[in-house]
């Protein structure tokens, strides 16, 4: 059962915060967030945790956190004569 939640995380849902489509990818911790045309990826969190997170023995104070920079990149279609404007972006991701 908790396979088959930890895959689940990798769907692509829709994000009301960000009000469109998106999906984290916590093993590479990045976040693809779905544009109508293209997308973005960026850092999931800036705070990485320097413990197993899977052990529930460790007192918050015991915690320690190494800060990354947070970076993003955007790919957007934006050519008129592929044919696309106003219209969707689709395809599958895997």
């Amino acid at each position: 059962m908790i396979q088959d939640i930890q895959k689940e995380e990798y769907n692509i849902t829709y994000s009301e915060e960000l009000g469109t489509y998106q999906s984290p990818n916590r093993a590479n911790n990045i976040r693809f967030i779905y544009h109508k045309d293209g997308f973005t990826a960026k850092t999931r969190t800036n705070k990485i945790p320097k413990f197993d997170v899977n052990d529930k023995t460790l007192k918050e104070e015991e915690k320690e956190y190494e800060t990354i920079d947070e970076w993003s990149i955007q790919l957007r279609i934006r050519n008129e004569e592929l044919g696309i404007g106003e219209g969707e972006l689709s395809g599958s991701w895997r």
